[in-house]
């Protein structure tokens, strides 16, 4: 049930934005820029810095999982050295 749930929610995101996209077709935009059209300049903020630390975030859990797929191939090398290479 909460796989339904969120798929239709992801659904209508997708959609709504989709549909932004159209209605405004301008190169180089992102999500903040729509919210603070539509909805308000302090959630697009909020937005913004959202997005700016899920990408940081994502930085740091790629290269451990790199490092740790890479720890089944390379017995001898440390996590703590494959994250910095």
């Amino acid at each position: 049930m909460c796989y339904l749930s969120m798929m239709v929610i992801v659904y209508v995101v997708m959609n709504t934005l989709a549909e932004m996209v159209t209605y405004l077709p301008m190169g180089g935009i992102t999500v903040p820029y729509f919210v603070g059209r539509f909805v308000d300049r302090s959630l697009a903020f909020a937005t913004g810095w959202n997005y700016w630390y899920a990408y940081a975030i994502l930085v740091a859990a790629e290269a451990t999982a790199g490092s740790i797929l890479l720890s089944y191939w390379v017995c001898y090398l440390h996590l703590s050295a494959a994250i910095r290479i």
